[in-house]
């Protein structure tokens, strides 16, 4: 049945399901996440403090587009079509620099922006919303409501490969120059997490959000799955938000697994040799505006408590590239202009050189490419070391980046102290002579 067909069709029987009588909750009264509240609580509560909520108040995000807007002049909307697509949708705002101004309940990714979204595609970077106000949902027997209409929809069904077209519309994209500067869309496809056929196949949704047996709404309503609407990534909200607290834990629990280290000494040459595998995730390591994160390796190496080497230490207040760090293991993307110089904005990208962890492809060991870690070796040592300890670090952007953004006028400087710095607490060894060559033994 063609797509405008079926949506038809649906109607028709919502119609009969709920009566002839018009819903509860107005158009513009749908755009507003709080009118979701009442009836959705615990969603509303995860979702007020995710990325997704945050994302047009972010004043990362208005300091990035209004610098993209000045320096480019490119598409007003390239920007706000993803963090505000209501508010564009509404005609509340063109380009993003008026978001301060704009009712809030039309800013960042809200209930409706995802719940009413008629098509959306990767290739493209467009979707859709539709205009009917039916509230789309993973249910294909939603029961009836007064307050919206519901129908089910495979782009949100976290079950069905097609849901990942509307998140990948976003989390993928590339510049003007064709340079595939957010890949987390792509990444995913090329995993084994993409294969539908898989018993290991995994959604963006089937891993960012987590489900559990329980109603969905208030009253009568059978039990259902709920799916967790915290979506923790790597951004965090930078000024007073709700749920902040819930956000940073989620995220540090999400990152805990995700990679896979493994530290040796190689004992004829006293060489450190550091192997990461990229295990837990859908994606690479790290993922989305790669060239503005920052995750790299630490390694210290101790003769008693004298440090006897180090790469990757930095303090937490420090910009990692402002350090003269010859041997730094730098994880994500670096970025080149035109002119060959190292570019900080991913629209000044001509080329770039990708050194993230990539996905899992299979789940053979018979197959070559099942084999996908990476392994470091560090310079040797010059004595015997007593200890070895390891950990991977990440930002959600550099400071490198702050201070540019704040050089420019574009953000407030008190925003730079706020920047976390995780540690990925899987990838915290500990090596000492008694464990043997390499920790963990394999």
């Amino acid at each position: 049945m063609a797509p405008m067909l079926w949506r038809l069709a649906m109607f028709a029987v919502l119609a009969t399901a709920c009566g002839s009588q018009e819903p509860a909750l107005s158009h513009d009264e749908l755009f507003d996440p709080a009118a979701c509240k009442d009836c959705h609580e615990r969603h509303y509560t995860e979702w007020i403090g995710s990325s997704h909520a945050y994302a047009a108040d972010d004043p990362v995000f208005a300091a990035m587009n209004a610098r993209f807007l000045r320096d480019t002049g490119g598409d007003p909307a390239t920007c706000v079509r993803c963090h505000a697509p209501v508010a564009l949708a509404e005609g509340a705002t063109t380009d993003g620099s008026n978001l301060a101004t704009v009712d809030p309940a039309l800013k960042g990714v809200t209930c409706f922006a995802c719940h009413v979204v008629a098509t959306a595609n990767p290739a493209s970077h467009e979707f859709e919303l539709a205009t009917d106000d039916v509230l789309l949902g993973p249910i294909d027997n939603p029961v009836g409501t007064g307050a919206h209409h519901s129908a089910y929809s495979t782009l949100v069904d976290r079950d069905v490969w097609r849901s990942t077209d509307l998140c990948g519309t976003c989390h993928d994209f590339q510049n003007t120059n064709g340079v595939h500067v957010h890949r987390t869309y792509t990444e995913w496809t090329d995993s084994m997490f993409s294969d539908s056929f898989n018993q290991l196949f995994l959604s963006c949704g089937g891993c960012h959000m987590d489900s559990d047996p329980a109603k969905i709404a208030t009253g009568n309503v059978p039990v259902r799955r709920h799916h967790n609407h915290t979506l923790p990534g790597m951004n965090v909200a930078l000024q007073p938000w709700p749920e902040a607290n819930t956000q940073r834990d989620a995220i540090n629990e999400d990152l805990a697994p995700v990679v896979f280290a493994r530290l040796c000494l190689s004992g004829g040459v006293l060489q450190p040799i550091v192997t990461l595998d990229n295990v837990m995730g859908g994606h690479a390591f790290p993922s989305g505006d790669t060239s503005t994160r920052r995750a790299w390796v630490e390694l210290t190496v101790y003769s008693g408590t004298r440090v006897i080497y180090q790469s990757g230490v930095v303090d937490d207040d420090t910009p990692l590239l402002s350090k003269t760090d010859p041997d730094l293991w730098l994880l994500g993307d670096k970025l080149i202009d035109d002119s060959g110089a190292y570019a900080l904005f991913p629209w000044q990208a001509a080329t770039l050189d990708a050194t993230g962890l990539q996905p899992a492809v299979t789940n053979d060991p018979a197959d070559p490419r099942y084999y996908h870690s990476v392994t470091r070796e560090y310079p040797a040592l010059t004595e015997v070391p007593d200890r070895m300890t390891l950990r991977v670090r990440v930002r959600p952007i550099g400071l490198d980046v702050i201070d540019e953004l704040i050089a420019g006028g574009d953000l407030d400087t008190a925003v730079r102290a706020r920047i976390p710095t995780f540690t990925l607490e899987g990838t915290m060894i500990e090596w000492t002579g008694e464990r043997g060559d390499c920790v963990p033994a394999l």
